[in-house]
Parts: structure tokens; sequence; C-alpha cells
């Protein structure tokens, strides 16, 4: 009966210690793209895209742009609704793209609430994991209020 539970453990251990996850989310050359960013368009006509307007600067280091010709970059935002009966589920996108077109960041994220369509929770997440990769070793507020 050890022999079960070796192999077990085994087969764990080694899907435990596969590359794939210790991959980061954006590879080190995107990274060093993103981070070099310092204004940004937000390009978008949805709830999603007006709540990153509003609290992109207060969020993370970024700064908004209101000229996408002379911003480091673009980030585009689409928001879907999610269809559910008893609570409003939204999905915020997010893709940065250079003005060369290089995609160097992109993420989505699920938001809810039973007043409100999700898209601030949705774009707080997005906006958390964005900072976390463009500006590294600072804190910034994250909360809606």
């Amino acid at each position: 009966m050890k022999r079960p539970t070796a192999m077990i453990a085994a087969i764990l251990l080694s899907g435990a210690m596969s590359p794939a996850t210790d991959r980061p989310a954006i590879d080190k050359e995107n990274l060093a793209k993103l981070q070099a960013v310092k204004t940004i368009f937000v390009d978008g006509n949805n709830e999603s895209a007006d709540k990153v307007r509003q609290h992109l600067e207060a969020w993370t280091c970024l700064t908004l742009s209101n000229n996408k010709s002379t911003a480091d970059a673009v980030m585009d935002v689409k928001e879907q609704q999610k269809p559910n009966t008893d609570i409003n589920k939204v999905a915020t996108s997010i893709t940065i793209t250079l003005p060369n077109g290089d995609l160097i960041w992109s993420r989505t994220k699920a938001g809810e609430g039973f007043v409100h369509s999700g898209a601030g929770e949705a774009v707080e997440k997005v906006l958390h994991d964005l900072s976390k990769d463009a500006c590294p070793g600072q804190h910034f507020r994250r909360h809606m209020g």
C-alpha cells in the first residue's frame, strides 16, 4: 500500500515543480517595457473605462493622458456583461499596447454587485494587478470609496 501513496506523492510533487508554475504572468521583456510607460491613454466607451480613468492615477504610478498620439501607451478597456438572475456580473478586459503595436500587458477580471454592475470591483482587481507589475515597490490605495 505504500507504493501507490509514494507514486501519487511523486506525481503531485513533479506537477508542483513544473516550469509552468514558475513562469511570471508577464515575461521580462514586456515587464521592462511596461515599467518604462509613464503616460497612458485609456480607450473605451463603457463603465469600466470610466472607472479606470477615475482611479488610474490614485491606484497606479501611471499618468492619464488625454492625447492618444502623445501617450507612451494605449490601454484598451472592454467590458462584457455576464448574465445572471440574482446578481450583476461583468468581466473587464484590459490590454496595453505601445505606439508600435506591441502588446505588452493584458488582464481580465470579473466583478459583481447587487446594485451596481460589478465594473468597479473588476477594475479595482485589474488596476491592482497592473500596479504590481508597472509600479514595483510602490503602494497605492486600492479600494473604491
